[in-house]
């Protein structure tokens, strides 16, 4: 294969539009599914015919999706009846958007995953994307992943997200006196967690620098591809102080290959132009701009590197027993977060007020149970709708606090020996609880 195709390998029960054949319940076992780094898509299922191509049962034992084109595929699916396909073990690799369910529903149990960091990020993928759910339920347990981004989940789709291990993260830690390139990334010790991303070349400094972060606040911009010039989109200005020079900037889109473009402001012309010390190589129209002081650090120059693990705001379901490393997590108020290991603090990398229910999360040193220091229990919270009559979760002595009824129990999430666990002995108000 010379030029782009669509895909390596196609099944689809409608092809062409008209025909319509049953494509459900067929094995695929030990098979590669290599896209040349040229293919869209490794494997595609239902593309074409969608809907009318039905595309369900399908089981795919030990294969492997692996060398799609730039920003590609490994696994794309997208049918409405393209629902219960189940991918066990295996592995996808360099395949920007892993398992992909534009329409449909699969079960992926212990796959590996190697599919990039810095290139997943820029170009917007994860392991596991699901779209829409045909009205059905998801899951991906048991799984391990090398990239930067796991799961995304949308459209209210129920997903179980059980027992995966994210060990992606940045390739360097930080180091003194050390050389660093444009594009580097790494973790730094004393960054509370933050990843930062070289925009300027050179030595670090003899001691760890103070780093700086850049708020969620940004603008819009469109530049051209050989341009230094961002101009502000519809309704967006260059005004506030963050938009000076020699100040930091990422413009979502505009690096190489659709990448996003690292780089720092050389001038701020108006309100509405600002000069970059950097050409962009790909066209953009209204795309995400954000500008920070960014970090000094001997001759390097950082720009704090966010992205997030897990994005599911809109999704329902159950996220048990995961370990998350330093990217962000985004589990909306349908999801119940339990049991899980987090590397960023409370409110940080994840916020524990958001999902409904929220209880037994810990943070460690760098996600890890076995990390060799105490582990900090997250912030317990369940929504009084679903918070059970006579059990109850909270941090602080329930004493004289929480009302319940006689013979109720109350989980104490800062506790300690004969103080984690209290029952309601006497009272209807909010006295009469003994530690156990």
């Amino acid at each position: 294969m010379a030029t782009t195709v669509e895909a390596a390998f196609e099944l689809d029960g409608n092809y062409n539009g008209s025909t319509t054949q049953g494509v459900q319940a067929n094995t695929f076992k030990d098979c590669l599914f290599h896209g040349g780094y040229v293919a869209n898509k490794c494997f595609s299922l239902v593309r074409q015919g969608g809907n009318g191509a039905q595309g369900s049962e399908n089981l795919f034992l030990n294969c492997h999706f692996t060398g799609a084109a730039p920003k590609g595929y490994g696994f794309w699916c997208s049918g409405g009846n393209a629902v219960q396909n189940t991918i066990l073990g295996g592995n996808v690799q360099d395949c920007t958007h892993g398992i992909y369910i534009l329409v449909g529903s699969v079960n992926v149990d212990s796959v590996g995953f190697q599919n990039g960091f810095v290139s997943q990020v820029d170009w917007g993928g994860y392991d596991v994307e699901i779209w829409n759910s045909s009205d059905d339920h998801s899951s991906v347990r048991n799984c391990r992943t090398e990239s930067a981004k796991m799961l995304y989940v949308g459209n209210n789709h129920y997903v179980v997200f059980e027992n995966n291990n994210m060990l992606g993260g940045a390739p360097y830690y930080w180091q003194a006196t050390h050389a660093y390139t444009h594009g580097q990334v790494i973790y730094a010790p004393t960054g509370a967690g933050h990843y930062f991303i070289c925009i300027i070349g050179g030595t670090t400094g003899s001691s760890e620098p103070t780093w700086n972060y850049y708020s969620e606040n940004y603008t819009k911009g469109t530049t051209t591809a050989g341009n230094k010039v961002l101009t502000a989109g519809t309704g967006n200005d260059f005004n506030s102080g963050m938009w000076v020079a020699g100040n930091a900037i990422e413009v979502v889109g505009a690096g190489a290959s659709g990448g996003n473009l690292y780089t720092t402001i050389s001038s701020h012309t108006d309100s509405t132009h600002v000069v970059m010390a950097t050409n962009a190589s790909t066209a953009v129209t209204n795309t995400r701009c954000l500008a920070s002081a960014g970090t000094a650090d001997g001759t390097v120059k950082w720009i704090d590197f966010r992205y997030y693990e897990v994005y599911a705001p809109l999704a329902v379901g159950f996220f048990n027993g995961n370990t998350f490393k330093f990217g962000y997590v985004n589990i909306g108020p349908g999801g119940a977060v339990v049991n899980n290991t987090f590397a960023r603090g409370d409110g940080d990398g994840f916020d524990p007020s958001a999902p409904e229910i929220c209880f037994g999360n810990v943070v460690t040193l760098n996600g890890g149970p076995n990390t060799g220091s105490a582990a900090v229990q997250l912030q317990a919270r369940t929504k009084s709708a679903l918070t059970s009559k006579y059990e109850k979760w909270g941090s602080g002595s329930p004493e004289g606090v929480v009302t319940a009824d006689k013979g109720s129990v109350y989980h104490r999430t800062d506790g300690g020996a004969g103080t984690s666990f209290y029952v309601k002995e006497s009272g209807t108000g909010n006295t009469g609880w003994v530690g156990k």
